[in-house]
């Protein structure tokens, strides 16, 4: 048998409001990296590896039409052509 349990804090419970205030005024777009303690500071996401790929979103030629409005730049791999697809904001293509 499974046992589940919810919990629910409000965010002032685990910060005093003093802290709140200072990060909402900090800008949180900083360098995120993963496989690395140092990210590029010009780049939002750096991934780092000697021993992995990295993998775009999967999916088929019908799941990426059905994406409403994609964002200019979007990329996939599409499972109907294996290829990756781009978006250049006007027409998904292979690249």
């Amino acid at each position: 048998m499974v046992t589940y349990c919810l919990l629910i804090l409000k965010v002032e419970d685990l910060v005093d409001t003093e802290s709140i205030q200072a990060m909402t005024n900090k800008n949180f777009m900083s360098s995120v990296g993963i496989g690395t303690q140092t990210p590029h500071s010009k780049v939002i996401l750096d991934v780092s590896s000697k021993t992995k790929a990295f993998r775009p979103p999967v999916m088929t030629t019908t799941e990426r039409d059905a994406i409403s409005s994609p964002a200019e730049g979007s990329v996939i791999y599409n499972t109907s052509t294996n290829v990756l697809n781009f978006y250049n904001g006007s027409a998904w293509g292979a690249v």
